[in-house]
């Protein structure tokens, strides 16, 4: 295993280790090597699939996924199921997706959109390690990761309060 890029080491110093993980095993490495980005593989090869922010942004394996990235990308030749993986998903269901050709993009399923900088910016295509460490990178992980009401107030610690914890596999739903 590699040592974690400066950028994963700061994250960690900044938001802690993930809590609840799980460890994945090497045939994920195997299959998502060259295909995800070598500092994220290498943090997932040393923390696993787990939470950040007490739950409201949650790792996952990509494969679980493909199903619903081809339910959202259809025949579309902009994006693929093929190419795409999603790699976090956030208490309210919005995914974080890594695109082999466009990089980081976000799956906002609650308002139908999907936003991706590149295609914005051809230039906006960076490096990969730093690509995905700016989807996690945030200096307020309430406004990049939590819902907001129709009053513009975040939903995620009320809905803690009056749903519970969520699980690895469950989300908040509208």
């Amino acid at each position: 295993m590699a040592e974690l890029t400066q950028h994963f080491q700061y994250l960690i110093k900044k938001n802690g280790t993930p809590t609840n993980a799980i460890g994945l095993d090497a045939d994920f490495f195997e299959t998502f090597d060259g295909r995800l980005p070598g500092a994220l593989l290498d943090f997932l090869q040393k923390y696993g699939l787990g939470e950040w922010f007490g739950g409201l942004i949650k790792f996952v394996d990509p494969r679980d996924f493909y199903p619903t990235l081809a339910l959202w990308f259809g025949a579309d030749s902009t994006f693929s199921h093929r190419d795409c993986h999603v790699i976090a998903i956030s208490a309210f269901g919005d995914l974080f997706v890594w695109s082999e050709r466009y990089h980081a993009v976000k799956i906002n399923a609650a308002d139908s959109r999907i936003d991706a900088s590149a295609l914005m910016d051809s230039t906006r295509i960076a490096e990969p390690d730093v690509d995905v460490y700016l989807i996690f990178s945030s200096s307020d992980p309430i406004e990049s990761f939590d819902a907001f009401d129709g009053e513009d107030k975040p939903l995620f610690k009320r809905c803690v309060t009056q749903f519970g914890l969520l699980e690895l596999d469950e989300i908040y739903g509208f």
